[in-house]
């Protein structure tokens, strides 16, 4: 969509672009720490070696901080959603995060014993898949904001590559 390719872009120039025709400083999502398509696609290409150079052992952090980075845009690109909530209807904002908190809470519980960090990860980003999902069918039908279908496909896939970077992580013979 427009508004998406205006976001890409946004994210592209904040890293290239020059501050007479941002209108903000170059850097500035960067220092803010908000996450951006470009940051992850950084975060993917070295983030192992970099954790590596780090010490000893942070390597192993390697897929548990990109499912958290997934987590966090997928939480950064759908919140607004919540603005509707907190200013119309406050209670119901409270319970969409109290069910993902229960359901994080519940796959966490699943997905530590057998795969540590990384399991804790994608618990959080199922939650956050959930929440948003939740979001959307609440907007649609509580307060008839037509909301559509196409959104839900960044929480469904995040959701789905959880799942695959779990199944990747158990599989002795990736060696992941």
């Amino acid at each position: 969509s427009l508004g998406t390719a205006f976001q890409l872009v946004d994210d592209l120039l904040d890293y290239e672009g020059a501050t007479e025709q941002l209108g903000k400083n170059v850097g500035d999502d960067l220092r803010e720490g908000k996450p951006t398509l470009p940051l992850l696609i950084a975060m993917v290409a070295i983030g192992r070696p970099l954790l590596a150079w780090i010490g000893p052992g942070f390597e192993m952090g390697y897929w548990p901080l990109l499912i958290l980075g997934t987590a966090e845009i997928v939480q950064s690109a759908l919140g607004i959603g919540d603005l509707i909530f907190i200013y119309l209807k406050p209670r119901i904002g409270l319970y969409l995060t109290l069910v993902s908190v229960a359901v994080g809470i519940g796959v966490a519980l699943l997905l530590i014993p057998p795969f540590g960090i990384t399991g804790a990860a994608c618990a959080v980003l199922l939650s956050y898949g959930l929440r948003s999902m939740l979001r959307f069918a609440v907007l649609a039908i509580r307060f008839d904001v037509p909301v559509p279908h196409a959104h839900l496909g960044g929480p469904l896939l995040a959701a789905g590559l959880a799942l695959i970077s779990l199944w990747a992580i158990g599989n002795p013979v990736l060696g992941l």
